[in-house]
This record gives C-alpha cells, sequence and structure tokens, in this order.
C-alpha cells in the first residue's frame, strides 16, 4: 500500500473504516432464519469466487459468484447475502493471497453497497415480497443500483491508483456492466425460483454453465492475439491496430509514433547458454518494455528478438525521451539462468519513425522504423536512432546538445541519440 499515492491511501482507510463499520452493524442483526440455505449459499459463493475467468486482458476477471449474492439477496436479506459475500471473498483471500488492502478493499466495499441497495429495496418494498410486480420492480432497480455503486467505488481506487479515469479503466463499460447485472439478475431468478420449486434451480445451473462458457471467449481471443513466449501482443494484432492508429492519426492529423527494437546479439546468448536462456531474456525483455510503457501504448513482438511499440498521440521528441529511459532499463537488468552462474547482461538497439503524410499504409512506416534499427546497429548497438529522411546520413548528438539536436542537425540525417542525461530521464 506503501506504493500508492496519497489521495489512494486515504480513500482506502476511509472505505474500510465506513466498509467495515457497516460490516459489523449488519452482522449484528438476525440472519439465521434459513441456515441451512445461508450454508449452501456461502459454499456455492466461496468455490465461484475462486473459480476465476481472466478477463480481455490480464487486469480483468469475472467469477459467477455475484448469481449468488443476488440469490442470497432476494431470499435470504442484507445482513445474509454480506455474510456470503464475506465468507466467499477470505476463501479467495486464502488461495489468492492477494495483498491486505485489495481483499479488505473489496469486502469493505460490498458493505457499503449492499447496506445502501438493502435501504433502497426496503424502501420500495417494505414486506421483503419478491413474487410481487412491486417485488420486481424492486429487484430490477436493486440489482443496478448494486452494480453501478460497486463499479464507482471500484473505479475511483483505479483513478487514484493508476490515475485512469472511469472511461479508461472500462469500469463503465457496457458489456462489464451487462455482465454482472446480468449475473446478479439471474441469482434472483433463482430465488424466486427456489420460493416456487426449489429443485428447478437446476434449470438455473445450465444457464449460469453457459454464461461461464460465454465469458472465457475474450481470454481465449486474447491468447490467439498474444504471444506464447513473452505474453506480449503478436505481429497480426499489433499490424491491425497500427493500421487504425495510422488511419485515425491521418483523419485528425495527430501524432503517432512506432518503434522498433532488436535485441543485440541474442544468437550468441543462444548459442553459448541455450536457447532456454534466450528465453528467458527475451521473457525478461518483453517485461520491461511493457511495464515501463504507458497504458494506451502497444507493446508486441514482432518477430524473433525483434519487437515494436506503438505510441500514438506522441511525437518523435517526446517518443525518445521514454524509449532512452527503456533502453536504460534493459542495459542495467540482470537475467538468471541456470546455465550460468552470474547473471546475464544484454543490450537493445531501438529505432523510432514518426508517420508522414505521404504514407498510404503501415509498411512505410515499419520500413522507416527497421532503417532506423539498423542504422542503430551500424553506430555500434545499445542505442536509439531517430529516422529523419531517406537518405541515411549519419550526425551523433552528444547528451549536451540534445535540446538542439532539432535546430541543429542537417534536414538528411538519421539521428542516433546518446543517453541522456539524468535530469532529462523519467523518474
Amino acid at each position: 500500500m506503501k506504493s500508492l499515492s496519497r489521495g489512494a491511501q486515504i480513500y482506502i482507510l476511509a472505505i474500510l473504516i465506513c466498509g467495515f463499520g457497516l460490516l459489523g452493524w449488519q452482522l449484528s442483526h438476525n440472519y439465521h432464519e434459513n441456515p441451512w440455505t445461508l450454508l449452501f449459499s456461502c459454499a456455492v459463493a466461496a468455490f465461484l469466487q475462486s473459480l476465476k475467468i481472466v478477463g480481455a486482458t490480464k487486469r480483468t476477471s469475472y467469477n459467477l459468484s455475484w448469481i449468488v449474492y443476488g440469490f442470497a439477496f432476494v431470499l435470504l436479506g442484507t445482513p445474509a447475502t454480506l455474510l456470503v459475500i464475506l465468507f466467499a471473498h477470505l476463501v479467495e483471500w486464502v488461495w489468492y493471497h492477494y495483498a491486505w488492502y485489495i481483499q479488505t478493499f473489496n469486502i469493505a466495499s460490498f458493505a457499503i453497497v449492499i447496506t445502501i441497495v438493502g435501504l433502497l429495496y426496503q424502501l420500495l418494498n417494505p414486506s421483503w415480497t419478491p413474487l410481487t410486480l412491486r417485488g420486481t420492480v424492486a429487484i430490477l432497480l436493486a440489482m443496478a443500483l448494486f452494480t453501478g455503486l460497486n463499479h464507482l467505488l471500484i473505479g475511483f481506487v483505479i483513478q487514484l491508483a493508476r490515475g485512469q479515469s472511469l472511461v479508461e479503466s472500462g469500469v463503465f463499460g457496457r458489456m462489464t456492466l451487462l455482465i454482472d447485472s446480468g449475473a446478479l439478475s439471474l441469482g434472483a431468478v433463482a430465488a424466486l425460483l427456489w420460493l416456487v420449486n426449489p429443485y428447478a434451480i437446476v434449470l438455473v445451473c445450465f444457464v449460469a454453465y453457459l454464461l461461464h462458457s460465454g465469458l472465457r471467449v475474450p481470454a481465449l481471443q486474447r491468447q490467439a492475439e498474444t504471444d506464447p513466449k513473452t505474453g506480449l501482443f503478436n505481429t497480426r494484432y499489433f499490424t491491425a491496430k497500427l493500421n487504425e492508429e495510422l488511419a485515425r492519426a491521418q483523419r485528425f492529423n495527430r501524432p503517432l509514433t512506432l518503434v522498433m527494437a532488436d535485441l543485440d546479439l541474442l544468437r550468441e546468448v543462444n548459442n553459448r547458454y541455450g536457447h532456454l536462456a534466450g528465453d528467458i531474456v527475451l521473457k525478461g525483455v518483453a517485461d520491461i518494455l511493457k511495464s515501463s510503457s504507458r497504458d494506451y501504448e502497444l507493446v508486441a513482438r514482432f518477430g524473433g528478438e525483434e519487437f515494436s511499440i506503438l505510441m500514438p498521440e506522441t511525437s518523435v521528441l517526446e517518443a525518445q525521451i521514454f524509449v532512452e529511459e527503456m533502453r536504460s532499463l534493459i542495459e542495467c537488468a540482470e537475467f538468471s539462468v541456470s546455465t550460468n552462474t552470474t547473471p546475464l547482461k544484454v543490450t537493445m538497439s531501438f529505432g523510432i519513425a514518426e508517420w508522414q503524410a505521404k504514407d498510404q499504409s503501415v509498411d512505410a512506416l515499419i520500413y522507416r522504423a527497421d532503417v532506423a534499427v539498423y542504422q542503430a546497429k551500424m553506430n555500434g548497438r545499445n542505442q536509439v536512432c531517430v529516422f529523419a529522411s531517406e537518405q541515411e546520413t549519419i550526425g551523433a548528438i552528444r547528451p549536451a546538445d540534445h535540446a538542439k539536436a532539432e535546430t541543429k542537425a542537417p534536414p538528411n540525417k538519421l539521428l542516433p541519440t546518446l543517453p541522456l542525461n539524468e535530469q532529462s530521464r523519467i523518474s
């Protein structure tokens, strides 16, 4: 939690204090009217909570425990639902070993949400009779509020911790809201069936399984779009996105920069230490490129030891700063392999090119970035080179002259950049 911003820490602590206060108040109520149903709900919710379904990205995931939350809310009431949520999250915590503040925040936020939703449902349906028109309307509104409020609390912590807005984080994406509200509603339907004929609950199980299978589709699509060795996007996906971004840059006349990067002398690593060592280096470098890129940038393995980075809304000068930081991080990194007693160190050469008005396809942009990489290799490797024109005249830039490069350099040059001084680097 120390790595989070002060705003994120204050927000999390406020949610924890408020949430666990409401948790203690709710659990002081009577929730033992249906002990066997409560135990059944806790067991199923814990199982589904631990059965995580990976979403379209590594940071997104779904689970079907929300079905049980909807079921418990309609059938057992607010305190019992909160107990089910608490038990499910504690089991998940033991299973996945999340950081303490992550799971406690989840529990506390659910306590706040379920308390507010319970008050709304009590106001709309005081007799708590779901098998009526009034009860159905109350359930629909309660499920909608449950989903929206939960996503709002999560969205705020993401915004404070990662700097992503509610739109950028995707917490209010249409499909995300539909999935969670749909799972809650399916649980409410299961509760209504339980009241009429408990044996009919098996029909909901078939629908839940179908939903589980459907939620796996985005993850399968992502697997088809990623390189299995590095976990980065593959060439086909990257090229498709590059086409989209180039079209957008041309339409709105916005900056767009492409970076091509090539590991220096990877063949020697493979020959001397084995291909498994080479794979470790590839994966480690890929992780550095990914972690040091911004959220809206796209990093891919282009083939072999070559990588590519798509930088929308970024000029060449801005890209140089970020790419130089990547180069420095890779140069300083050490990779432990079983075939050598000391960690391996590698370097990487980078080529940068910005789209031009004459570009009719992505091939021209890729070509210029490739030429810049080749020039970086020819200049001695482990450096960043910017493509400036079709003519391959070389002009070195000293660190002290970096800020004056645009005005002093002749117009027809490939400009290799040396490491920036510490004041120019991103901390």
